[in-house]
Parts: structure tokens; sequence; C-alpha cells
């Protein structure tokens, strides 16, 4: 889970004070991910219908892929067309596919990162 706080200690450790809107980029920052992270949650769970899951049974650091959710190489077709659908972002290569889906973080950094969609 994304924590606010940690990000304005440490802007506050690395800027000076008036950095302030550094320190509130970085938070918003903050905030599109913990958005994102929910988001793809409920459309995990929806778009492979895993009925007896709730967005809190997934958690950010877990493995995706292979882990306790079942998810299969047909599973993330399924995601990679949603995500470029969604979010305008290909995922091209297995071996990219093999970092982007290690774990809900690590795709949601993935989308933040190359997704015109998303924005500060």
């Amino acid at each position: 889970m994304c924590n606010n706080s940690v990000i304005f200690k440490a802007c506050a450790a690395i800027v000076p004070a008036d950095g302030f809107y550094l320190c509130l980029f970085f938070s918003n920052v903050a905030g599109i991910m913990e958005k994102l992270l929910k988001e793809l949650k409920v459309k995990i769970i929806e778009l492979l219908n895993l009925i007896d899951v709730n967005p809190d049974d997934i958690k950010e650091d877990d493995q995706l892929v292979g882990g306790h959710l079942d998810i299969d190489s047909i599973d993330v077709l399924e995601m990679v067309i949603m995500i470029e659908k969604d979010y305008g972002v290909k995922i091209d290569s297995k071996e990219l596919g093999i970092k982007a889906f290690a774990t809900l973080r690590t795709l949601a950094e993935y989308i933040y990162g190359n997704s015109r969609v998303l924005s500060v």
C-alpha cells in the first residue's frame, strides 16, 4: 500500500523547505498509484470472474501469476487486452510480461509509467 506520510518524510529529507511543490507532486503520484492498485484489483476480479475473491484478498506484493489466485497464461492474455484497452499500455513480449505481472504493484507501476491516460 502506498503511504503518503513516508513520501512526505522522504521528500522533506532530500528537499529544502522551499521544495513544497515537489512534495505535493510525489504525494499526488502516491494517490494515483493507490487508486490504480484498487482499480486493478476490482478489474482483475471482474475480468477473471474470481467469484470467491474480494479486493482485500489481493495483496499488492504477492505473486500475481501462479500465486494463490491461480492466474494462468490465458488469464494473463485477458489482462493484457484489458490493460491495452483501458490504459493504452502494451505488453508485447514475454520478458516484459514476466516483469510486469510479477505482482500487482509491479503491474500498476508499469501501467503508470507507460500510460498516457494516467497523469499527475
